[in-house]
């Protein structure tokens, strides 16, 4: 028989499921939990349990081991095996004597209590879970909130920015009369420009598409020296302006990978043009294709503070080198490019950072074929 002692808010950060065959067990663990503030849902069997559990999530799940049907452990491994269940804290509550600890432990069990325990004991346990599960709540809260927020920004510059960029190329192809030649170096700057806005701004957009799980890959197998080509094509006008160098190694054979092809582009990009921006004066590039499905972005820049390697991937943190030599970056290039490659079956790092540069690693999946 179901059942369900509403004790606080219906909601899974405040709800625990009890699960014993002897309905003076359920009842008396419901007890214990009284003072908590929660949503109590008691079940007779391992099969009631896992129908509460197409319903509704709890923040942790008081298991009796011994029932008629499925046992506790048969239940814990089913709940195991379900996506949305696998993390759901679960406590063995029992009044046996000869359960295996380490058996309980591998199936991922949270603890294994005495149904004899001190109620004082079972409390503070399950209190622990119960914070932890509004935690995440909040977490997620603010997640939702960031991509929600990401998505609004950027569609909100799109408009602007496709407006100024219209304009733009009319005064370069002289709708309004030829432009003078003293025009041509401000309108490349204005272009310059608006192009690394609408970099920006894409960065946001795909932070926010790729967070949400919104922008799944859609892979092809490429010749990953073509997609290196194609970058380098796309960011000599960012090199020509800062005065930079980009050399390009690849080697005679094909390196064929599976991948997204506009996904790994904005890898690509990002990484390159991360090497101009924070690169030296002026800024020199070595951008190779190696085997393994491998590529290397080389740059003459002061390096990455140890303390930053890893806190560089984080989204708007950026290190105190990357403030001085562009302070109006926001800190999401290298976060998306990771999770980027991450979503296509590979992964960006850093592979070496000192005085003489900084060198990123980006590798990816090897074609099946």
């Amino acid at each position: 028989m179901l059942g369900s002692v509403s004790m606080g808010e219906s909601a899974g950060s405040r709800a625990i499921l009890v699960v014993d065959d002897h309905a003076n067990k359920r009842l008396a663990v419901a007890s214990i939990l009284e003072p908590l503030d929660v949503v109590v849902d008691m079940a007779d069997s391992g099969e009631e349990a896992l129908r509460f559990l197409l319903t509704r999530d709890y923040a942790v799940i008081l298991l009796d081991i011994r029932m008629p049907g499925l046992t506790g452990f048969e239940v814990a491994q089913l709940i195991r095996e379900r996506p949305r269940t696998q993390r759901t804290p679960i406590i063995f509550v029992t009044a046996a004597d000869d359960v295996d600890p380490l058996a309980a432990y591998d199936l991922g069990v949270a603890d294994l209590l005495s149904l004899s325990v001190s109620p004082s004991i079972l409390r503070s346990k399950v209190q622990v879970f119960l914070d932890l599960a509004e935690l995440r709540d909040q977490q997620q809260e603010l997640a939702d909130n960031k991509v929600r927020f990401l998505n609004l920004v950027s569609h909100e510059l799109k408009g602007p920015l496709t407006v100024a960029a219209g304009y733009l190329s009319l005064l370069r192809e002289g709708t309004f009369g030829p432009p003078p030649e003293r025009w041509q170096e401000p309108l490349s700057l204005v272009e310059a420009n608006l192009d690394e806005l609408r970099q920006l701004t894409d960065d946001v957009l795909l932070t926010a598409r790729t967070g949400g799980g919104g922008w799944s890959p859609i892979q092809q197998t490429l010749d990953l020296r073509d997609l290196a080509w194609a970058a380098l094509n796309r960011t000599r006008a960012r090199a020509d302006l800062l005065s930079g160098e980009i050399q390009m190694h690849v080697p005679e054979t094909p390196v064929e990978v599976d991948v997204d092809p506009r996904q790994i582009a904005r890898v690509i990009d990002n990484l390159i043009n991360n090497a101009l921006l924070y690169g030296g004066d002026p800024p020199r590039v070595d951008v190779t294709v190696g085997p393994g499905a491998v590529l290397e972005v080389l740059d003459n820049g002061c390096g990455v503070a140890n303390a930053d390697q890893e806190r560089i991937f984080e989204e708007f943190y950026r290190g105190a080198g990357a403030e001085a030599a562009n302070p109006d970056g926001i800190g999401l290039g290298l976060s998306m490019s990771r999770r980027l490659a991450r979503l296509n079956g590979g992964d960006v790092r850093i592979a070496r950072t000192d005085e003489l540069g900084t060198r990123f690693l980006l590798s990816l999946q090897e074609a099946r074929g």
